[in-house]
């Protein structure tokens, strides 16, 4: 793993990140923390309430965060790894850069952002799961549509009720883990086949769709799935 990106604001503090890397728990040589300083919203307290990876240059974040002039944009601090002896704070980590712009930080690390609206947003459109290939699971049908038609977005998505979660505020990444496996030696990880895809579905319809050719300390990890081959990952 490259990069991986913790968001922190309202439900987490910048110690609780030092914390992790001090401990080095990342396992990664970049951390990109994303700091929600300007809005600190119940709605939209997490990173992947406003943002995910979809693919290795593909990411979905709210189109009201965007930008240097947005009253609620969200700024990145940057850490590497280093060999120098632990910090009594950071271990191994140093700052490298920060107060970024976050869509800035996404487009110098590759990544084509597909905007959502406020409305899809709060709707739980950002707030899917990457299970890597190119294969997303959604619950919103509006901000489906809206990544199946991007040309950035090479893959396919399935729409899940998942209607009785959400009434709680709670989101299919949300529902989710970061799980750490090792494989025995000797025996390889399982292949997974080609997706199938179909034309986009219309409201109510849980249908796959097809694309154009292709919480850490806060609760939510940007980490794709390591068989996507990406190298970041909404903490």
């Amino acid at each position: 793993w490259d990069l991986c990106m913790l968001g922190v604001g309202l439900r987490s503090n910048v110690e609780a990140a030092q914390q992790l890397m001090q401990q080095d728990l990342f396992g990664t040589s970049r951390v990109a923390v994303v700091h929600d300083l300007y809005e600190q919203d119940q709605a939209r307290m997490h990173l992947d309430c406003i943002f995910n990876i979809l693919g290795t240059d593909c990411a979905v974040l709210a189109e009201d965060v965007i930008g240097e002039a947005s009253p609620v944009r969200r700024m990145v601090t940057e850490y590497i790894k280093t060999d120098q002896e632990d910090h009594p704070e950071l271990g191994r980590y140093r700052v490298n850069r920060e107060g970024v712009e976050f869509s800035q930080y996404l487009k110098e690390n590759g990544y084509n952002v597909i905007a959502l609206t406020r409305e899809e947003q709060l709707e739980y459109g950002c707030n899917v799961i990457n299970l890597g290939n190119g294969n997303i699971v959604g619950c919103n049908h509006e901000a489906s549509r809206k990544i199946i038609r991007s040309p950035h977005f090479k893959g396919s998505i399935e729409i899940v009720d998942f209607g009785s979660i959400t009434a709680m505020y709670g989101g299919l990444h949300c529902s989710t883990q970061v799980v750490r496996r090792r494989c025995e030696k000797g025996i390889s990880p399982p292949q997974q086949s080609s997706p199938r895809f179909s034309e986009p579905p219309s409201a109510g319809n849980g249908a796959v769709t097809r694309g154009s050719s292709g919480g850490g300390a806060n609760g939510n990890v940007a980490r794709p799935p390591k068989s996507n081959g990406s190298s970041a990952s909404p903490r």
